[in-house]
């Protein structure tokens, strides 16, 4: 899920922010103390400008990809901040069972590192005085959706869009592992896959996301994307997920694309309707302001 959870995210906040006419920005380094004692550094893009205003605020999350590569290619062309961090973990790029097992304590605390994360950074946010604490979104795209939704249901950030998200975190990591192993193996992995998927919930202490989601307040707004054809995402899964976005008091919208999960390869145009879309519905929900014509 590394490479094709990443590319979603980058074009997604890339285009979110708008890439025509872009101003000056500025970045600058937000530290944020964790209960695990650990600190992780924020990096936030700001309009570089002196005007005293509260802009609105967009975190963003996704695969495991540092974030410079999410803000390299942002160019703002509204007054926004966007805010993200490198994840506490830079996992092995190919899975190899059992040798990667090594990596179980640092994967569950880096899980539960970057849940806290996200509630840290909104709450610092919050607190800054160029930040209007009413329209702070927080973006999460396939492997960051499940942050995102975590740190919304602990810490009632208004808006929260989630792009090929899940409810059940252990029949995703089935599904992955059946999709890498079945061709050397056999369908008879599924089993192997569902025990393994289930202990690596078990031992990293992966909080239910469907129940977190429930936990949403009616204050908060939540715009879900699905992909019909989802090649990573369990139907179940997404339904899990939809379902407990439905049983929260949290105002909720879907959109169904069709096609499977987004990565590498797919069209400009079919990633532009996502980000179309997601502009649109937080322009309608009073998180960004509209956009200004070009004089």
């Amino acid at each position: 899920m590394r490479k094709r959870g990443l590319t979603p995210l980058v074009f997604l906040a890339a285009a979110l922010a708008g890439t025509a006419h872009a101003a000056a920005t500025r970045d600058e380094k937000l530290s944020l103390a964790l209960d695990n004692g650990r600190v992780l550094q924020a990096t936030l893009r700001r309009p570089d400008d002196t005007m005293p205003r509260r802009l609105p605020a967009l975190m963003l999350f996704g695969g495991f990809q540092h974030a410079a590569q999410v803000l390299e290619r942002v160019q703002v062309d509204r007054p926004l901040i966007l805010a993200t961090f490198d994840y506490p973990f830079e996992p092995p790029r190919k899975f190899q069972f059992p040798a990667s097992l090594k990596y179980a304590p640092e994967a569950r605390a880096a899980i539960h590192g970057s849940f806290d994360g996200v509630v840290k950074l909104h709450e610092a946010l919050k607190k800054r005085g160029d930040v209007d604490p009413a329209r702070i979104t927080v973006v999460g795209a396939s492997a960051g959706a499940p942050f995102a939704t975590v740190g919304a249901a602990r810490s009632g950030i208004p808006g929260v869009i989630l792009v090929q998200g899940f409810g059940d975190v252990t029949s995703v990591f089935q599904n992955l592992l059946v999709r890498k192993f079945r061709g050397t193996y056999g369908e008879w992995v599924e089993w192997p896959a569902l025990w393994l998927a289930r202990w690596m919930t078990w031992y990293c202490e992966i909080p239910d996301i469907a129940a977190q989601a429930r936990q949403l307040r009616s204050s908060q707004r939540v715009l879900l994307f699905t992909a019909a054809q989802d090649d990573f995402i369990p139907a179940a899964s997404t339904e899990a997920l939809w379902s407990a976005l439905e049983a929260s008091p949290a105002q909720h919208q879907r959109i169904d694309l069709v096609g499977a999960h987004l990565g590498v390869g797919d069209d400009r145009q079919r990633i532009a309707d996502i980000l179309g879309r997601s502009m649109e519905w937080m322009e309608k929900q009073g998180l960004v302001p509209e956009r200004q014509p070009v004089p």
